[in-house]
């Protein structure tokens, strides 16, 4: 049933009335937003050397650990303003004979690859790959990256969780923000 939602998500978005009109922009953003990952690869493989540079009495993964809570808080902000919540478009399916938690399941798992559950991940690996790997081990390499996607995975939920569960009542959503 999943290759068929995959299919027809895919046939939904081809069909669109504007899929001729705005391909040459999607183009366009798709090249922008590869050019800007880039640049945050190349910033998480030169970030080492800077911080040695900048701090040379302590280790680039301590100063970057003392950091992750605010960088942390600050793709949640961003989440919080840039992120939409997924829409379900499962009308179409709904006279299948399968069950409507199997449809809500594929598109709320299809969400979860979103560019902004992994946009730190590239920021992340090569940094903790030069750094980690020959200083550390690898099983702390793994450890690491596993650690960033359950953060980026909990920043996803408390934004999920946040836009859909507390609706339109913004002392709600300020107190859960605060929290």
């Amino acid at each position: 049933m999943f290759i068929k939602l995959i299919k027809h998500s895919w046939i939904a978005f081809r069909r669109a009335h504007y899929f001729q009109k705005s391909l040459g922009i999607k183009l366009l953003i798709g090249f922008v937003v590869f050019i800007m990952l880039f640049y945050i690869l190349m910033a998480g493989m030169a970030l080492p050397g800077i911080l040695q540079d900048i701090a040379p009495g302590q280790k680039a993964h301590e100063i970057i650990f003392s950091f992750l809570m605010f960088l942390f808080l600050a793709d949640f902000l961003t989440r919080y303003f840039i992120q939409k919540i997924p829409a379900q478009k499962i009308t179409p399916y709904l006279h299948y004979p399968v069950s409507k938690n199997s449809i809500a399941s594929f598109f709320l798992t299809r969400a979860w690859f979103s560019v902004f559950n992994f946009y730190l991940l590239i920021f992340f690996i090569p940094f903790f790959f030069f750094f980690l790997i020959p200083n550390i081990s690898q099983q702390s390499f793994w450890y690491t990256i596993a650690g960033m996607l359950v953060l980026s995975g909990l920043n996803y939920a408390l934004i999920f969780f946040i836009k859909t569960i507390a609706g339109r009542n913004y002392t709600v959503k300020i107190i859960l923000i605060l929290l």
